[in-house]
């Protein structure tokens, strides 16, 4: 019997970072398909003359809960400035303009989040890549 060589069993766990690295990879893909590429904020396409330059995904609910890492409604996609630096409105900066926000303009997501920040489980890296992939394909 063939020893397996260390790519084929990462690939093999579901769980390694093989696919941790593709199934965050597919949720920043599908955060921005979703989002139309602009800031959920001031719909900036990410551009300098913007005021709101280089677009980023922010987890909604920590990445650091693996039950919903790769969720597709765990996600928004935001310029840096609304990201990290605005003291009016952004989960870094000013978390709680940031909730009031949410809560007001994306109150399905708003409530999503209320709903599953503690949910702890078990998680599947390979699982939620493919799961992800077939959203960006258009599958259902």
């Amino acid at each position: 019997m063939k020893k397996k060589s260390e790519l084929r069993k990462r690939i093999d766990d579901p769980n390694s970072s093989y696919w941790l690295k593709r199934a965050d990879g597919a949720f920043v893909d599908y955060q921005r398909m979703i989002w139309g590429n602009e800031c959920a904020i001031c719909k900036s396409l990410g551009r300098k003359s913007d005021g709101c330059d280089r677009l980023e995904v922010h987890h909604l609910i920590s990445r650091s809960v693996r039950s919903v890492r790769h969720d597709p409604n765990n996600g928004i996609l935001l310029g840096s400035f609304h990201h990290k630096f605005s003291v009016a409105c952004s989960p870094h900066a000013a978390p709680i303009g940031f909730s009031d926000w949410m809560r007001l303009h994306k109150p399905v997501l708003y409530d999503w989040v209320v709903n599953n920040k503690w949910k702890y489980g078990k998680f599947n890296y390979k699982l939620a890549y493919e799961n992800l992939q077939m959203l960006i394909s258009g599958g259902v």
